[in-house]
């Protein structure tokens, strides 16, 4: 279960399961391939799960969309500083884009 307090407005209450489903499929091992392979290519993690993300989940219209948006930020570089990554640049502008129109470039750690 994926906790931030930042994030409670989806994680608690009527978007709570949304929010977890989509913690459950950044967690997974393709999820996790797809993201270290855009990260290897010098591409924001994100832009590799942007189809999977629209196509599984009702995102592209919703209401709270920027919200999910950076809810799903704050996931991938939870789930990737676990993986020892770490932010190489912050708000590179995606084009074309499905769903972020910014996102976070992360590098392998040295250490």
């Amino acid at each position: 279960m994926y906790t931030d307090k930042k994030f409670n407005d989806l994680l608690v209450g009527q978007y709570s399961q949304l929010s977890q489903d989509i913690w459950a499929f950044l967690k997974t091992r393709e999820s996790l391939i797809k993201m270290e392979t855009a990260t290897y290519l010098k591409k924001p993690a994100v832009t590799a799960l942007q189809k999977d993300l629209i196509n599984n989940f009702p995102l592209k219209n919703h209401v709270k969309l920027n919200r999910f948006k950076q809810l799903i930020g704050a996931m991938v570089r939870d789930i990737l500083s676990d993986h020892g990554y770490v932010i190489q640049q912050h708000e590179i502008t995606v084009n074309p884009s499905d769903l972020f129109v910014k996102a976070t470039r992360y590098k392998k750690s040295a250490g």
